[in-house]
């Protein structure tokens, strides 16, 4: 189904660019953080108001809509209608077993990288763009519905459809449920340009070289070793699967629903799966080895 929507054929009437930044060496340099564009344009009484930039700057693009999903694509991007019914799929499988609350409707962007993704948000610079390794992935607006997506991830960028469902519906998780979650759903067995066994690899690999580091620990610096692998997702994708193979999905809406704090979700790993806070870091220490050699079933 095409659809029709009204665009902006005109540049907004004002716009206005700002920089955040924190200083750091004794306050005698910037670090910037983000660079961004603000924009206002006349309503129909003649009054500024603020405007989002998405809106021009995907003026020209195609738009579909394929079941819940409204999606607008760049230009030259071959669109896939049966991966797109695929994400349908994905999305009833998250209410029917995961208890998801789905929107009538989700917003669905797909631009050619992620620098491009934040270009139409209109970010002229943010921490993290330019950096051809890890140029690929998505964001997710919860509020609003809204899923930004890449050409590597398509139709069906399942954890951030995932964001938008599961991860909405149960928002004080704790964050290796919610990152969890989230990449244990990924049909796909590649992420920045490398497998998830490598991924397992190069983090058993800095845990050998730093034996005192204790994952349990959410301050640990392996938690952010570099910017090509993220353990929060790799480690949350092994509980979620430990959870699911003792409970199935139940186990996993149990888990969902759980306080956030560290007490509470080792107080619940304990009793589901029989892992404790004390023995957490060298149990998971195990589970990152065994998987360098040997893949997570997906979710399904």
């Amino acid at each position: 189904m095409e659809l029709n929507f009204s665009s902006v054929e005109t540049i907004p009437n004002l716009n206005a660019s700002a920089a955040f930044f924190t200083p750091y060496n004794e306050n005698t340099e910037i670090y910037v953080l983000a660079i961004t564009n603000h924009i206002a344009k006349k309503d129909e009484n003649g009054e500024f108001k603020l405007y989002n930039w998405i809106d021009y700057n995907t003026r020209n693009w195609p738009r579909k809509a394929v079941g819940i999903f409204d999606y607008c694509y760049y230009p030259g991007f071959d669109f896939n209608e049966d991966i797109a019914r695929e994400a349908n799929n994905t999305v009833t499988m998250f209410r029917d077993k995961l208890g998801a609350n789905v929107p009538n409707r989700i917003t669905y962007y797909i631009a050619q990288n992620q620098d491009e993704e934040f270009k139409i948000k209109g970010f002229d610079y943010v921490v993290g763009m330019g950096d051809h390794v890890g140029n690929t992935g998505g964001s997710t607006d919860t509020n609003n519905f809204i899923v930004y997506g890449d050409s590597v991830h398509g139709e069906s960028f399942e954890p951030e459809i995932c964001r938008a469902t599961v991860n909405a519906t149960y928002p004080n998780v704790h964050f290796l449920l919610n990152q969890g979650i989230a990449g244990y759903v990924h049909q796909g067995n590649e992420e920045f340009g490398l497998t998830y066994r490598q991924h397992y690899q190069r983090m058993n690999d800095w845990l050998e070289a730093h034996p005192d580091d204790d994952i349990a620990n959410y301050y640990s610096s392996f938690y952010i070793m570099d910017n090509q692998t993220a353990p929060t997702y790799l480690v949350g994708k092994i509980v979620c699967y430990e959870l699911y193979k003792k409970g199935g999905y139940d186990a996993l809406k149990r888990a969902f629903k759980t306080k956030p704090t560290v007490e509470d979700f080792f107080a619940f790993l304990k009793k589901e799966i029989g892992i404790d806070q004390k023995d957490f870091n060298q149990w998971m220490r195990k589970q990152i080895a065994k998987y360098t050699t040997q893949d997570i079933p997906p979710l399904r």
